[in-house]
């Protein structure tokens, strides 16, 4: 199967706007998984424009174990938003780990801006073979109010249901 490119396409469903830039076929081939591994990258994000490694570092030092639970609380915001929803069929396990996963939705946090909105580049690979076999960008927002956690909590719950919404629902090119 050869990947086919689309030069920054953009892509509206129900509201939702992502760029495919990558992919191979359309999300069907999801249909018949019944569970996923979720990776959340933040290796080079930045928060309000400061690469996040910088702000976990100072966080870190009020609270040495803040790192570790807020990227744990964003994971599992991201899975409310993806499973709340009615787009996704009875069944679908969301996971950190897992030997029964066929597939990973790889989410590389690209910024977190003042108004705790995300976003996001994502993949979903095939693990057997790493390869990837759609990429594409995806937005989530949240409320004005509220401490950084709980805006860019908002954030992921929202992002993930955008996901959901997107893959489970055929997309419609804009016009």
């Amino acid at each position: 199967m050869s990947v086919s490119v689309f030069s920054q396409q953009e892509y509206y469903n129900n509201g939702i706007i992502a760029s495919m830039f990558k992919q191979k076929q359309d999300f069907s081939f999801l249909k018949e998984t019944a569970e996923f591994i979720v990776e959340l990258d933040y290796s080079n994000a930045k928060f309000d424009n400061v690469f996040a490694e910088h702000y976990f570092a100072v966080e870190n030092l009020k609270d040495t174990t803040w790192e570790s639970n807020y990227k744990k609380e964003m994971f599992y915001k991201f899975i409310k938003g993806i499973s709340i929803n009615s787009y996704l069929p009875l069944g679908y396990k969301f996971k950190e780990n897992s030997l029964n996963a066929d597939y990973k939705i790889f989410i590389k946090i690209i910024r977190l801006d003042r108004g705790k909105n995300t976003k996001t580049e994502i993949s979903i690979i095939d693990i057997n073979s790493s390869e990837t076999l759609a990429q594409f960008y995806a937005y989530g927002s949240a409320g004005a109010f509220g401490s950084f956690t709980n805006l860019s909590g908002d954030a992921m719950v929202d992002l993930g249901e955008n996901v959901a919404k997107f893959i489970f629902q055929k997309p419609k090119t804009k016009k």
